[in-house]
């Protein structure tokens, strides 16, 4: 049977080259391939697209893996390397339901996160997962504040009131008329509390008496210290510096003043774009818009850093993380991810990855560790999103080409083999080399690990299949030998195993011995992708012709498929709906599998 359009959903064509290794993202719409071209690419399997490419091998990659949570991959090649990557978070840690619909506001504290809209103040304690109403906080709230010690939590209204609350005491405290019109934004700084309007007003209130805990009885509001008015026609947006006196405020042009003076410090043109503004913690780089895209400025001297390109007329907010090196940027497509290219301050700012969501963004926050990203959404629903610098993150040695590798489901190991006939068991996340192994006359061409991740199980070019204690560094036993070189091999459930290769047959065996069960025929060509359906005890081989053959539990064959093109490598989604299959012409075919 060949396959007919329906069963292959997308041709996956960007090497340069041959594709020598597949796998799926777990808990994904994703799949990542390596090959000759020294690329590790990422593809979408949705809509076929390929979404990033990672630089780093100089050489042919002939094996990968993906740590079962999807966020780290390892990679083999020809360059006599394994490296280590951080892959883009495609899905949120958690994601919890509220009864605020559309926040204006997201503030992250240690264990909670407090959001801010229409109906009121909402307290979500993380590790319950509950969601409560702070009474007294107001409602029809348009943003919100806590100092830096987080006592004390400010919140504007639609109203223009500000409702002062007190964290430590669980209520508020009071409630004055800050402004005429809706308040747009409000932020602690020291000892002052500054809020700003719709009409562009800038005020200034004393907060000492509420931060030293000496609050009168009678108090109903804060002493004003200072108030001017922002040159911004139609405001929409402002943006405070956690660390000094700077705000930024934009609409059809951004305006950078010190709240502590009310002096203009820049004012930038914002031709294009929407007045989404951010400043940068060190106040040493603003982010604003205009028609090419998010500029990144020097506030001091107006000169324009960077540009990055994005559909700038889209851009809803921005913001910094704590440290700076993050800035996210909220579209109706996400929440686009960018970090410097470097570790230097003065880098320039590249994309990273886009956090997609069904419904619009509302409101989002960073947490402290500027890694921890919270989202509001339309809906009511709060996700955390645990984000980081995608790309390579550690560089393993090897004595030769890599080719084969596990990663353990508790992604604490990582076993690789490769030419230089060594079994190399390696500690993660950090990369640290546990063991090293010795065994094979050969080229070792494939591993696996069982499910509990004390043993491994390798094949190689001197035709053996050995059994490894990955837990101390040893190894156990020669299973079996056979005539020609084994390109695969695979845990069948736990007492059997299947192995593939130079002689055309599919060997099935007892895990424990080594002794043979049955040799399974029907391919015409070396055997170069084997795998299994852990439920099911069903599995798939692939001959290097693009034939896929389906096998039943009981060891006959249900099917075969032609695929096209060469079939290099193969991966197979869990429940055994979908496969990939490598090509030599450069194309990775997603294949749906019959039932």
């Amino acid at each position: 049977m060949t396959a007919s359009g329906q069963e292959v959903v997308h041709e996956l064509a960007a090497h340069e080259g041959a594709v020598n290794a597949v796998a799926f993202v777990p808990l994904t719409s994703h799949a990542v391939t390596g090959g000759n071209d020294g690329q590790v690419q990422i593809h979408n399997l949705t809509n076929g697209e390929l979404n990033r490419r990672l630089p780093g091998h100089t050489a042919p990659i002939y094996c990968l893996a993906v740590s079962a949570d999807g966020r780290l991959l390892a990679t083999g090649a020809q360059d006599n390397s394994v490296r280590l990557w951080n892959l883009p978070a495609t899905k949120p840690v958690a994601s919890l339901s509220t009864p605020e619909k559309g926040a204006r506001a997201l503030i992250p504290q240690a264990g909670a996160v407090l959001i801010a809209g229409a109906s009121g103040m909402t307290q979500i304690e993380l590790r319950r997962g509950q969601a409560a109403a702070l009474a007294g906080a107001g409602a029809q709230l348009t943003c919100a504040a806590v100092t830096s010690n987080g006592t004390i939590l400010a919140t504007g209204g639609q109203n223009g009131d500000v409702v002062i609350w007190s964290t430590l005491l669980n209520r508020g405290l009071f409630q004055f008329r800050a402004a005429a019109t809706p308040l747009l934004a409000i932020h602690h700084y020291g000892t002052s509390l500054i809020t700003v309007d719709t009409a562009g007003t800038v005020t200034v209130w004393q907060t000492a008496t509420l931060l030293n805990g000496q609050l009168p009885a009678d108090q109903k509001e804060l002493p004003q210290v200072r108030q001017f008015r922002l040159d911004i026609e139609k405001l929409r947006h402002v943006s405070f510096c956690r660390t000094t006196t700077m705000l930024a405020a934009g609409e059809s042009a951004v305006a950078m003043v010190d709240f502590n003076s009310g002096k203009e410090i820049r004012r930038l043109d914002d031709s294009g774009g929407t007045g989404a503004c951010a400043i940068r913690p060190d106040a040493q780089r603003v982010a604003c818009c205009d028609e090419n895209g998010i500029r990144v400025v020097n506030p001091s001297s107006g000169q324009v850093l960077q540009t990055i390109p994005l559909e700038s007329h889209q851009v809803q907010s921005m913001q910094f993380s704590p440290d700076g090196r993050r800035l996210a940027a909220v579209s109706p497509n996400g929440i686009h991810l960018f970090e410097p290219a470097t570790t230097s301050t003065a880098a320039s700012y590249e994309f990273q990855q886009t956090l997609t969501s069904a419904e619009r963004v509302s409101s989002l926050g960073f947490a402290s560790d500027s890694t921890t990203l919270f989202v509001a959404t339309a809906d009511g629903r709060v996700s955390n999103w645990k984000v980081g610098k995608v790309g390579q993150t550690a560089q393993l040695a090897h004595s030769g080409a890599v080719y084969g590798m596990a990663i353990s489901s508790d992604q604490k190991q990582l076993v690789t083999g490769g030419a230089d006939q060594t079994v190399r068991v390696w500690e993660l996340p950090a990369g640290r080399l546990k063991y090293q192994m010795r065994g094979h006359e050969g080229a070792i061409h494939a591993v696996t690990l069982n499910a509990d991740n004390t043993l491994a199980v390798t094949a190689g070019a001197d035709g053996t299949i050995r059994l490894w204690d990955v837990t101390g560094g040893r190894q156990l036993k020669e299973l079996t030998r056979m005539d020609s070189t084994m390109y695969s091999v695979g845990f069948l459930g736990k007492d059997r195993l299947v192995v593939g290769g130079g002689d055309r047959r599919i060997h099935v065996l007892k895990a424990a011995s080594g002794a043979s069960i049955r040799a399974l025929e029907g391919h015409k060509d070396f055997i170069h992708g084997l795998a299994t359906v852990p439920q099911t005890g069903q599995f798939v081989s692939l001959g290097y012709s693009g034939q896929l053959r389906l096998w039943n539990t009981n060891l006959t064959n249900q099917q075969a498929i032609q695929v096209g093109g060469t079939g290099n490598c193969l991966a197979l989604l869990p429940d055994g709906s979908h496969a990939l299959v490598g090509g030599s012409d450069g194309v990775t075919r997603y294949v749906r599998l019959p039932k």
